[in-house]
């Protein structure tokens, strides 16, 4: 601590940077408005589409701050979902006939 206080600096100053998780989200309904900012009557940003990923800055109350590239709008938190609305939640179904094999000759 003595050679801390001889340098100037803090103890904060020599912690670890801390990384931010970053959240992605998919887009669930068919069609999903974007908007300028979190409220109904905000001006339309982008028109976003179903399953497209996006990237989650902040959420307030009922609604999420998404970044798209280099640009950011607002949409309500009850469109996304942490997973992919295209994602099968179980195996594709197998067919039940098996194929006979003749040997040809």
């Amino acid at each position: 601590m003595r050679l801390i206080a001889i340098l100037g600096l803090t103890a904060g100053a020599l912690a670890p940077a801390v990384a931010t998780a970053v959240e992605y989200a998919y887009v669930v309904p068919s069609a999903v408005t974007c908007r300028e900012e979190g409220y109904q009557s905000s001006a339309v940003v982008e028109h976003l589409k179903r399953g497209m990923m996006v990237t989650v800055v902040e959420k307030v109350d009922e609604w999420a701050n998404i970044e798209r590239g280099e640009q950011t709008c607002w949409v309500e938190r009850r469109d996304l979902s942490p997973r992919c609305p295209f994602a099968s939640s179980s195996p594709p179904a197998r067919s039940s006939s098996v194929a006979a094999t003749t040997p040809v000759r």
